[in-house]
Formats: C-alpha cells, structure tokens, sequence
C-alpha cells in the first residue's frame, strides 16, 4: 500500500508530468484511442475534462489514522462497500476503478480470516479486470515515453531495517494516465436514436489498478494452495493476462508480465513464473510499484524449489521495496516469510525485525506493527529463551488495541499461539494448554490448510473437477504435516492435526476404491484410522510422535526417526539429563520388588524413585509440549504407516488379513496376503448392522441372562454362516487349510463381531474357524505386522483381583489368584488401593492382568482407568498411561471389560470403544492385550485369561491363546461361580463349549519374533479357484489402460482429465 501522503496526493489532483489528451490529438496514441471506439473521422468536438478515478474517497482510507492502516477492519470494510456502490459506471458495468474497492474489501476480509468472503471479492475484481484486457483498454490510455527517476527515495522512505542489495532507482510513473471515456460522436447517436455518452477524459490510477490486480492475483494464490492448479479460473487468467509485450521494459509491460508472472506461479509452472517476474521487475532498470509483489512471489518460488538462501535475500529486498512504495502489509509479509526462512536453519531472533517494528509503529501501520511483535517474540521462543520472548510479546498490546480488529483477526490467534509456546517453555503446563486451546479455536478461521480442505472436499462433493484430481488434492491436504510443513508454519500443521477431518478422508477412500487401486485404499485407510486416533489426542498426535521417537523400543522407529532422536538429545543436554536419569530410575526400580511392605527399607526406597520418576516425567511432558508447537521435526511414528507393496512381502505366505472401513457408503471389505488384494466389496452399513446384531442376540452372546436352552441351540449358527459368507466373499471352508493366521482389522461394528465363532465344514467335519486357524485382531492394518521388537521375557506380573460383575464377589478373583500362582509364581496381587498413580506402577510390569469389572466409557474411551483400583488419582486413564514415563505393560488382560456391542448394539454404535481402547494401550506401550468382547464376569473368564497369561511367554502369542480357549471349553461349568447363568438345579452338568464363555476376549498385538518357518502360500481362492484378478502387481489396471499407482505425498499433483 503506497503511504497515506501519497495516496492523499492522488485525490486531491494529478502531480508531476501533466499530458492533456486534447492537445496530443493528432499524436498516434490518439488514432489508437479513435479506432479502438470505433471512429473514423472527427472534428473538435466538445470533451468534457473530468475528475480522477478511483475517486478521492477511497484514498482518504489510507490516510494516517484512518481505519485500514488503525486495522479496524470492520469500518474499513464499510467505507470500501460504500465506495464499491458509487464507483464509476457505464450504464450498469462498472469500471476498472472497481477492482481497486474490491482488492480492499478482500484485504479486510483477508486478514480477518473470512478467506472464502476474501477470495470471491478478489476474484470479482480479476474477473472485471479480465473483461477490460479482453478489449485493450490499455491501449485507450496516454503513456508518456519518458519516465524519470527518484534516486532518493530509499532515504525517503526512512527504511531502518536493511539496506537494499539491489542498487535501483525508483521509477516516477505519474499517479495517473488520461484515458478517453464515452463517445466524440454523441449527436450522430442522438439522431440515430442510440444512447448518448458524451465524451470525457479521466485521470485513472492506473498504477493503483495494476497494484490491486496484482495483490489480487498473489492472494488468491496464497489462500488457495494446490487448489489453483485444479481451478479452470486459473487457465483464464493465463490466457487473459498473455499480452504482447509483457516485460519488455515498458510501463505497462512491465506491470503486465508481474500480473502474468504471478498467474504461472497459481499453476505452479515455477520456472516460468520466475523467468517472467524476473523480466518485469524493473522499468528500465527502475523499480516499480508492482516490484514488491513479485519479489516477495520470486522469493516463495526459491523456498518451494528449496533455494532457502535466495529465499531469504529476496524476502528482505520486497520488504524494502515495499517500504519505499508505502505498502506495508507486503513489508509485513516479506519480513515474516524472510523470518520464517531464517528460523528453518537458525534458531534465533531475524536481525530485522526490531527496526521494522519502530517503523511500523511511527508509520502507525497498526497489523504490521503487531504482527512482527509476534513474529519477534515467535524468534526468541524458538530460541527457547521464554524471558526475551515474553517481554517482547508484552509490546502487542499497543497495536492490538480494543479500538481496531486486530484481537479477531488471524494475527491475534498467532499472538495467542506464541503465548502457549512461551508458557510451555517457562514449566506452565496447565496456562499453556488453556492458550493453545484458545489459539486453535480461534484459528480455525484463520488457517489456510483448512481453508483448502473444506475447498477441496466442496469440489469432490459438488463433481466439479474429476476423481483423479479430487484423489491427488486429497493426497495433498490429508497427508501427515512434513518436516517442511513444522519448519515453516507449526501453527497450520497442528491446526490441521488437532481438527477432525474423518469425513474428507473417507470420501477420499471412496473415492480411491471407486477408481479400483485397492493397494492405495488400503493405504488410505490406515490414514483414515491413524487420523480418527489423532483427532481424539490433545495435540493431534503430535505430543505422542515426541515420545514415540525419543523413547520407544529403538527397534520400533524408522532410521528416519532414531537418527532424530540422536539429534534431539544432542542438541537438548537438559532433556538428555533428564532422559539418562528416568532411564537410571528404571533400571534401579526393577532391581527393587514389585510390592515391597511400604515401611520397608525396599518400599521407601521405591516410593522416593517412583516421585522423583513422577517430577521428571512431568517435567519432560512440558518440554516436549513446547517443542511439539515448535519446528522441530518428529516422525508420527505410532501407528506405523507403510507402503502397501513393501508390507505385502512381509507378511507370511500362511497369513490372512481381512480388512474392513466403514464410511457413510457402507462397509469396504478387503482380504490381503502376501501375493494378493481382494476387495470383496461394499456392504450397506444397515444390513451389517442387523446382521451382526441378530447373531450376537441368537448366540446369547449380549449381556443377559442364559439359560439351558440357549447353552444348547445351536440355531444361531445359520446367521453367523450368512455373515461369513459376506465378509469373506466365495471363500470356500476347504481354502481354509491353508491358512494358519487371520488378521481382522475391524470396524464400526465388526469390533463387537467375534470372528472365532464362524463354523468351518458341515455336520461331524463342523468346527469353529478359530479351532483351524489362529485369529489376531488390530487396530490398524500396518501395526498388525510390525514393526518387529524383541519379545521382552515375562518376569514380572502383577494381577488386579476385585468384583467380575456387579452381583459376583471379589473372593472368586482371589481363589483363582491362588490357582494362577501355581503357574506363575512370581505374579504379585493388588486387591486393595494403591498409593501410587498406576501410569508409574503399571510401567514396572511385564504383564497385567486386570481381574476386574471395567465399565465402557462409550463418550471418552481415552478416560477408561485400566487398574480400577486407583479411582480419585491423577494418572490413571489410558490417556495419561500413554504420557511419560512411557512404559506401559508388555502384555494387558481385561476380561471384565464391558464393551457397547456387548450391550446390544443399541444407539449409534461405531466400534470406537474398543478401536480406541485398543489403539490407546498399545500407544502407551502394551504390545499385547486380550479385551472382552461381553463380559461373562465368571470362573471361566479367569480360568481363560489365567491359562493364557501362564502360558505366553514359552508358547508364544498364538498357541497360547489357542491351547486356553480349547482347555477352558472342556472345563465343566460350576454354575454357582457364572453370575449370567439362569441353570436349575435338575438341569445337566455342562462343559464351557458355547461361545459365550470362551469366545468374549479378542487378542490384539504386534507378532513377536517367534515368527514359523515360512510354509506354502495361502490363496484367496473362490470356490477351490485361485482369484487371479486379486493379485496386485506394481501396476493396477484400471478399465483397459494401466495406471501407475498414486504418490502420497501429494507432489505429484496435475491436471488429467479423466
């Protein structure tokens, strides 16, 4: 924006070069204007010299103290409507000066955050913009053919913050052009009956003019992403803004090859954009007022070319530039992208920025002085120095005045954001989570990346841009942030992180199956699950890549992510410090009993480590939050996400996955091993429903009472044949052999779905599909094979022994304790309150049994308290098991668990219970866990999970669970002892072989290194035939062309037409 004196200077007349259109009448310029409207032969007529355009109101808005440069954004807004309505017109069409009243509107509604507001305002103003270019209005204006130049104007314009590289001079291009209005014939059209126009002659600002299609053309560009690309307005632009002579030194060359330069950029057409920009940044070998802009787009092209250097010079240079010109909220951009450039290789405070914030405040340029305070203070909290950070962010409270908008505009929600930072750093967990919240909330308006999703999602929705690209855009703005992504703005990559977005990324999975790349649905919908977990984190998942990268298992982490680990820990001695002495703590706890008498010498000493552990853990938690809103980098390591053709080859030939996702289209059903995808397709979400409710009711599965009746019918074996038979497609019961594991990735309500009970075979050859083959259950398809990690030995268990069910009593856990000890005697009992919060506790086991009724949490399963026996303490939910010291249980065994399905299937039920119950334990650490389905809250449940606790650490995951559930079904029931039972005293004695007794607890985890020998492969076969057309080779074939399969990344976006 030019300053207020100069702007004040254009309303209230033309300076400078004075060029009178009438006494150049016969100059060739004239005859250009003549023909160009249509006359072919003149005489003096009488042409009326008339004022300037845009009019004198609209500069009066940049005056000092008036409301757009006071950023009071609101009354600003108002004067340039009102300014818009009375704007020059022909009749009903509006003139150029309109695109002018139409940028400012934009800029307001901008830097408010009202992005789709600001970008219909700019792309109304590029649309009249393009309808004068198709006419050659420029060639109606009066050029003068010499410009002369202003070799003082840096020193002018009092620039205190750096000194340009660029030796140039200024162009002095005057501050308005003649241009001939209306018709030199009127009284021909007067006698012909036409409308009558009396000629005119307008000062236009055409500098003005150029300047705001320019900003308009940046911005959209800037609000929009990738969405440019795909935008057919974008190809207008292009097409309309390619004129003769962009660039070639002229005026209006000069101001027409930035505009077209900034186009190519919108098309990512990088070298092109540059070339062009490049060649127009000057007027012979002077700057112009549309040289700021394409500086500061020639210095966003270096950075996503990744030449950060010249990046940064070329920031600083359009900050100057934009200085002299006036317009300072481009100085306030290029100085912020130059920061930004800056802190991705040096943490520490841009040299500029204290000077330009004395700038600003003397030029009363109210956002440029707040938003550099916050980008200042963002420096020193970079840095880590809280004191510098803090005290310069005190210095916002001058601009951010209660009397302008700066408090709702985005610059606020960055202030707020930069606040969290600083009081995570100073140890203030609870202040600064209050302000991250705050800064988020507010922000939700203000983020561009979200912005661009919901865009995109409208198009995909609204079928105005084909599949190919709603997948490639999908890609682009569903993809995990990037180290790219933090380094830059951390504050638009958490936002994204920490917003729910589960309905664009289910449509994007349909999408993806409809165009038949089932390697990638399956890709996508790991994202999709990862992404459903994250949304329920309090940093989107971004706290837990930080402890996952610096203190799981090494074995689990990418090379990616152990050699960021060695970094942070060398560039952060204090953290190391504290790292090395929780280790230390560890080590020196499990020298110690599990449960030594608390007076004892033993139990002081634990009780000293287990608070010094609780201090450090505490502190390390707020270190790492801090950093988590920072640019350091950390891969989202948990859970694991893969490429599908990798994972494939490392599965076992006698593997099978069956994997599902629900979306509002229904149930996708996929089957997978190490050679083949099948999709085994889509399922109506109702149908699925009722089917899986009418089995679990007719198995008595639900929690309800069972008598001998439903022990002995076996009628419900019907409709778990008919589920079979749609989950798994053709799959014959023969094919069957071959397979040694099921892997079922489940959800919605196939969660509440035991896949153990389907019948194999029929009549005397019938058996459970569990008594053939093993069946393991995961959250996600790619955490259910991996990463491999040593299988830690099994020497410490601890079991939790209270009430299985509200009518049963805790003396039955407790006697069946007493049988476990025989079989694991080590294994420790709590049957009382603990003193210490159960995250510390439970990181001393190896495994925990949890002999307990645990009720569902169906609104909060992150809050479920695994232990159940420290109910009032901090540091009981899976949430907090999943914050530092990070180490929970190898192995968890909650048979008392109530899950919703259990309850019936009643409301809207989506598997969450359980999908995050599991996901959650195994993010804090549990490798394995075994979860009840329905809780039978009897002996068997504790015969069951006692058998399998015994016997996995020398049978191994698998075989373990298998043996238990075949000895618990020849238990004989003891009736007394199974409080859901209804029996009589005349009715049969029973052994526990209907499903309700062994078939409850589903067993999830990562495989242990006790890997089989490899065996032949396992088929997905239909019917006794191999299914061809399942195998999934590198490339898919889509109709009858090959199609390679989609980048993730979102790098690879273009413009195919399907």
């Amino acid at each position: 924006m030019m300053q207020s004196k100069q702007l004040l200077d254009r309303a209230v007349g033309f300076r400078g070069n004075r060029w009178n259109f009438l006494c150049c009448h016969r100059s060739s310029v004239v005859w250009i204007v003549l023909f160009a409207i249509g006359i072919c032969s003149w005489s003096a007529p009488a042409v009326g010299q008339t004022g300037r355009l845009p009019k004198g109101d609209y500069y009066i808005n940049f005056a000092n103290n008036a409301e757009y440069f006071a950023a009071d954004y609101k009354d600003a807004y108002k004067r340039f409507s009102r300014g818009y309505n009375s704007a020059y017109k022909f009749g009903t069409r509006r003139f150029l000066d309109s695109v002018c009243y139409l940028t400012m509107m934009g800029e307001c509604n901008y830097h408010m955050g009202d992005y789709a507001e600001a970008v219909n305002n700019y792309e109304q103003a590029l649309r009249l913009y393009l309808s004068y270019q198709a006419e050659g209005w420029q060639s109606r204006l009066q050029i003068p053919q010499v410009i002369p130049a202003n070799n003082n104007a840096f020193a002018q314009a009092k620039i205190n913050w750096c000194q340009p590289k660029r030796r140039t001079s200024i162009a002095r291009v005057p501050n308005a052009f003649s241009m001939l209005f209306g018709r030199l014939d009127s009284e021909r059209a007067f006698s012909d009956g036409g409308v009558v126009d009396n000629a005119e002659i307008y000062k236009v600002d055409v500098a003005e003019i150029m300047r705001c299609t320019a900003l308009c053309l940046h911005r959209r560009k800037v609000i929009k992403g990738a969405i440019s690309k795909y935008d057919p307005f974008t190809n207008q632009l292009i097409n309309g803004l390619s004129v003769a002579g962009a660039g070639n030194g002229s005026v209006m060359g000069a101001y027409n090859g930035v505009l077209l330069g900034i186009a190519q950029a919108s098309m990512e057409e990088w070298e092109s954009a540059a070339r062009t920009l490049n060649a127009s940044l000057q007027l012979n070998g002077m700057d112009h007022s549309l040289t700021p802009v394409a500086l500061l787009e020639m210095a966003q092209i270096a950075s996503v070319t990744e030449n950060y250097t010249v990046a940064g010079d070329l920031a600083l240079e359009a900050s100057c530039s934009a200085g002299i010109f006036g317009q300072y909220d481009l100085v306030e951009e290029s100085l912020n992208f130059g920061a930004t450039v800056h802190l991705m290789t040096v943490k520490s405070a841009y040299a500029p920025l204290p000077n330009a914030i004395k700038w600003a405040a003397f030029k009363k340029a109210r956002l440029m002085q707040a938003s550099l305070i916050v980008k200042l203070a963002d420096c020193f909290a970079e840095a880590g120095d809280a004191r510098s950070a803090a005290a310069v962010l005190r210095e916002a409270n001058g601009p951010m005045s209660t009397r302008n908008s700066l408090g709702n505009a985005v610059v606020s929600a960055r202030l707020k954001y930069v606040t969290a930072v600083i009081q995570f750093l100073q140890g203030d967990f609870r202040k600064g989570s209050a302000s991250l919240v705050a800064a988020l909330k507010h922000f939700q308006k203000g983020s561009r990346w979200l912005y661009q999703l919901g865009l995109a999602d409208q198009l995909v929705v609204s079928g105005s841009i084909t599949q190919r690209q709603g997948e490639l855009l999908y890609s682009a703005l569903l993809r995990d942030p990037t180290d790219l992504d933090w380094k830059t703005d951390p504050m638009e990559a958490l936002a994204f992180l920490a917003s729910p977005h589960v309905g664009p990324m289910e449509r994007w999975f349909d999408l993806v199956v409809g165009r038949m790349n089932h390697q990638r649905a399956l890709e996508v919908g790991d994202l999709v699950r990862r992404h459903r977990f994250f949304s329920k984190l309090p940093l989107g998942g971004r706290l837990m890549a930080f402890r996952w990268m610096l203190h799981a298992p090494v074995e689990s982490l990418s090379q990616t992510a152990r050699e960021q680990r060695t970094a942070f820990l060398n560039s952060n001695p204090k953290y190391k410090a504290m790292y090395d002495r929780a280790n230390l703590i560890r080590t020196e706890l499990l020298a110690l009993p599990i449960k030594p008498e608390l007076r004892s010498p033993e139990g002081i000493q634990q009780r000293k480590l287990l608070d010094e552990l609780a201090v450090i853990s505490e502190t390390q938690e707020a270190v790492l939050a801090s950093y988590s809103l920072r640019r350091e980098v950390s891969e989202m390591v948990f859970p694991p996400q893969k490429n599908i053709s990798e994972f494939q080859q490392s599965l076992r030939p006698d593997q099978l996955a069956l994997v599902s996702l629900a979306t509002s289209s229904g149930y996708h059903i996929f089957l997978l091993n190490s050679k083949a995808i099948k999709y085994a397709g889509l399922s109506d979400g109702r149908t699925v429903l009722r089917g899986v409710a009418e089995l679990l009711k007719d198995a008595g599965l639900m929690e309800a009472a069972l008598d001998l009746k439903n022990l002995q019918d076996e009628d419900w074996k019907e409709s778990a044949r008919d589920l079979k038979n749609k989950l798994f497609g053709d799959k014959s019961d023969a094919n069957w052999s071959d397979v040694k594991e099921l892997v079922v990735v489940p959800d919605g309500v196939l969660w509440y779905l035991p896949f153990e009970i389907f019948p194999i075979g029929e009549g005397d050859d019938e058996k459970y599909l569990s008594d053939i083959v093993n069946v393991r259950y995961s959250p996600t398809l790619f955490l259910a094979f991996g990463p491999q990690r040593p299988a830690r030995p099994i020497e410490r268990s601890a079991v939790v022994t209270a009430r299985m069910n509200q009518r049963g009593e805790a003396e039955l856990s407790k006697i069946e304790f007493e049988a476990l000890v025989k079989q694991l005697p080590d294994a420790i009992q709590y049957d009382a309150p603990i003193r210490v919060p159960s995250n510390y506790l439970a990181s001393l086991f190896d495994q925990l049994l949890i002999w307990s009724e645990i009720k569902s949490t169906r609104n909060a399963p992150l809050a479920m308290t695994p232990m159940q026996i420290d109910q009032g303490k901090a540091g009981i939910t899976i949430e907090s098991w999943m914050a530092l010291p990070w180490a929970g249980p190898e192995h968890m065994v909650l048979p008392g668990f109530h899950s919703d399905g259990g309850a019936g299937l009643r409301g809207k039920l989506n598997g969450n219970d359980l999908f995050l119950t599991s996901i959650g334990l195994m993010a804090a650490g549990t490798r394995t866990a075994l979860i009840s389905r329905w809780a039978t809250g009897g002996k068997t449940s504790l015969t069951l999970t006692g058998k399998f606790a015994a016997k996995q650490d020398s049978l191994g995951l698998e075989q373990a669970i298998m043996e238990s559930r075949q000895e618990t079904r020849e238990t004989v029931l003891d009736y007394e002892n199974e409080p859901r039972l209804r029996m009589k005293k005349t009715d049969p004695v029973l052994n526990a072989q209907h499903p309700f007794f062994w078939a409850g607890p589903m067993l999830l985890g990562i495989p242990d290194n006790r890997a089989p020998a490899k065996e032949p492969e396992a088929p997905i076969q239909g019917e006794g035939e191999a299914i061809e057309d399942g195998v999934k080779p590198a490339v898919e074939e889509e109709g009858d062309a090959k199609v390679e399969p989609d980048k993730a990344d979102g790098n690879a976006l273009d413009d195919e037409k399907k």
